[in-house]
């Protein structure tokens, strides 16, 4: 039996792709001299604008789903949910009549829904800091990271209670702010993301990655804006929860992040110890590890 969300779906999108095809196999009506032909583009447009609609609908349901039931066995994959919805259009396209290779030509468009559902997936999935940001870097060699904040600014938007949207948003901010000039519109896209991240942490104070990114991009701040001090605060925050919380390689991080800016105010020792905390606790580290490794080089 389908889950009920995937019913509703079908019938959404059935019930839409119905109603356009034929809106567009009707003869156009000829006014002030146009020809059938500027009507059958003016139709091809509306379908278009129609399905790039429901695909928006389409993929928001779908991430509420993912997002949501993480431990239903029965949630359907995010690929299988997609081929579905892509294989219903496309067979009722062709029974109407329609030319496919035109309709798909927005193909070739950037498809802000497509890249946010694959973040999401990658999220739902336990995908690592490096895969994450190589989709990222992707996207900035793409020069699509404009488009991308925008994606996720109407994700935050449609979603004012999920604190991982909130989080998703603020990090969105920081790709956009390494892509700044050096200037006053770097500040402009880092308090950006700063607001984003207190509001996902205003919503689940307990939101690792919310804070865990706040206090991240709290320490890069230059140190005439007096940033460290809020960061380390942060970072402590964060040490306290995890040690009450299951262990994850993520919180390595913390240790890290925290020791460094503890040697950045000059408090070496401070910073050893929080090294060696973290080195304790997760020893395979190489990040920690090569910490003590820089550390006793210097020293000689």
């Amino acid at each position: 039996m389908k889950p009920l969300p995937l019913i509703l779906i079908a019938i959404a999108i059935s019930a839409t792709v119905s109603a356009v095809t034929v809106s567009l196999l009707s003869p156009p009506a000829v006014e002030g001299g146009s020809s059938p032909e500027g009507g059958s583009q003016s139709g091809l447009r509306e379908l278009r604008n129609d399905l790039e609609a429901q695909g928006e609908l389409l993929r928001g349901l779908k991430a509420q789903l993912e997002m949501r039931s993480p431990q239903s066995s029965t949630r359907t994959p995010v690929n299988d949910l997609e081929s579905m919805v892509r294989r219903v259009v496309g067979e009722q396209l062709v029974e109407a009549g329609v030319d496919v290779d035109a309709a798909g030509e927005v193909e070739d468009d950037f498809d802000g829904q497509s890249a946010l559902a694959d973040i999401l997936a990658m999220r739902a999935a336990g995908g690592s800091y490096e895969e994450l940001e190589a989709y990222w870097r992707k996207m900035r060699e793409e020069g699509r990271t404009e488009e991308m904040v925008g994606v996720f600014e109407e994700y935050a938007e449609l979603n004012p209670g999920d604190p991982e949207a909130q989080m998703l948003l603020g990090n969105a901010y920081l790709q956009r702010l390494q892509e700044a000039p050096t200037g006053p519109e770097m500040g402009t896209w880092a308090n950006k993301a700063d607001e984003a991240f207190d509001v996902a942490l205003e919503i689940d104070s307990d939101n690792f990655d919310a804070r865990l990114s706040k206090a991240v991009s709290l320490s890069f701040w230059p140190p005439i804006f007096g940033k460290q001090g809020e960061a380390i605060n942060q970072f402590e925050v964060l040490l306290e929860k995890q040690k009450n919380s299951a262990p994850n390689e993520s919180h390595a991080q913390t240790y890290k992040y925290l020791g460094n800016l503890y040697q950045q105010q000059g408090d070496s020792e401070k910073a050893k110890a929080i090294w060696q905390e973290g080195l304790n606790a997760f020893p395979d580290d190489e990040a920690l590890a090569e910490k003590f490794k820089t550390d006793a080089s210097n020293e000689h």
